[in-house]
């Protein structure tokens, strides 16, 4: 078959719906830094990997322990650092407090740090969250709007 280039549009219509290379990087900047906003250079890109298929029996598990859990039971960290790991590199976050960009660290085992993982507020994990489970097949498809 001849080579075929989706165009944005196309691939952005296909997440979900399409395998994703476990391989490829997908770079995500979260909806909440709207373009009419915030200026290209305060808007943070995120490289994402899908969830490997441990992590998202994982993720498949916690998110039907949460439903059945009273609120105060369940441990939001643990969940959130099951896609810790699928974050590969983050570019132009910015930190408000020292003025400066975020530089990208990682830990001994060479997966994202956990003290920069855990300084990103909720709003922006929870988009990530969203848009690696998007890219890892585990949206459901009322989701995707196909029901």
């Amino acid at each position: 078959m001849a080579d075929f280039k989706l165009t944005p549009e196309q691939a952005k219509a296909l997440r979900g719906l399409a395998p994703f290379s476990k391989d490829a990087v997908h770079k995500f900047t979260p909806p909440s830094f709207k373009k009419d906003v915030f200026p290209e250079e305060l808007r943070p890109i995120f490289h994402l990997k899908p969830l490997s298929r441990a992590a998202k029996k994982d993720m498949v598990r916690k998110g039907l322990e949460m439903s059945k859990a009273d609120e105060k039971d369940v441990d939001l960290d643990a969940v959130k650092d099951l896609i810790r790991p699928f974050i590969t590199n983050i570019e132009r976050l910015f930190d408000i407090g020292s003025q400066g960009f975020v530089e990208y660290r990682t830990d001994e085992d060479g997966t994202m740090s956990k003290d920069l993982f855990f300084s990103i507020p909720n709003t922006v994990i929870n988009e990530v969250t969203d848009e690696m489970m998007l890219i890892s097949g585990l949206k459901e498809p009322e989701a995707l709007g196909l029901k």
